[in-house]
C-alpha cells in the first residue's frame, strides 16, 4: 500500500467541470502551490514544501470521503 488511491465522486465543488457524480477517479496525492515555477511547468514534485496525502486521517486513502482538487488535466472516460 502506498499514498496513491481512488474513489468515486460524490459532490461536486462550484465550477467543477469535466467530472460527474458517480465518476470513477485516482487521486493525485499532492499538496502544491500552484503557482511556483516548478508547479507550473507541471514538475510540481520539485516543489520543496510540497506534501503528500496520507492513508489515514480525515484526508487519507482509509478515509470515508475525503476533498481533493480536481486535476488540471483532461479526463479519461
Amino acid at each position: 500500500m502506498g499514498h496513491e488511491f481512488a474513489g468515486t465522486v460524490a459532490e461536486l465543488g462550484d465550477g467543477v467541470e469535466g467530472l460527474s457524480i458517480g465518476d470513477k477517479v485516482a487521486v493525485e496525492p499532492y499538496y502544491v502551490c500552484g503557482d511556483c515555477v516548478a508547479c507550473q511547468a507541471g514538475r510540481y514534485n520539485l516543489w520543496p514544501l510540497a506534501r503528500v496525502r496520507r492513508l489515514s486521517g480525515t484526508q487519507g486513502g482509509f478515509s470515508e470521503r475525503c476533498v481533493v482538487d480536481r486535476a488540471l488535466g483532461p479526463p479519461t472516460r
